[in-house]
């Protein structure tokens, strides 16, 4: 996630500048015991999930503002982790 926010991706924005404090925490369960890898990580920004004119252009559409309804997602973007299966076995005696 640092190497996306040091390209100046965001999953939110705030007066004007984007921040990335969504994060994945991964578990050596994962790491040392699985066959799974991290492969890469991503902000999920499909265009129904844009906000498209606007003081907040480019922004999370967002389903409130205060307390009316705008009939957005969220105020955040998605995040998204791929991982990718190694022919590595798991031994049983490990688990």
């Amino acid at each position: 996630m640092e190497v996306l926010y040091n390209k100046g991706v965001g999953s939110l924005a705030y007066r004007g500048a984007w921040n990335l404090f969504d994060q994945f925490y991964i578990s050596s369960n994962l790491t040392d015991l699985s066959p799974l890898r991290f492969y890469k990580a991503l902000v999920f920004k499909p265009e129904q999930m844009i906000t498209t004119s606007g003081l907040f252009k480019g922004y999370p559409k967002r389903t409130y503002s205060g307390t009316s309804y705008l009939g957005g997602y969220s105020d955040h973007y998605p995040i998204v982790m791929y991982l990718y299966k190694t022919k590595k076995r798991v031994p049983k005696d490990s688990l």
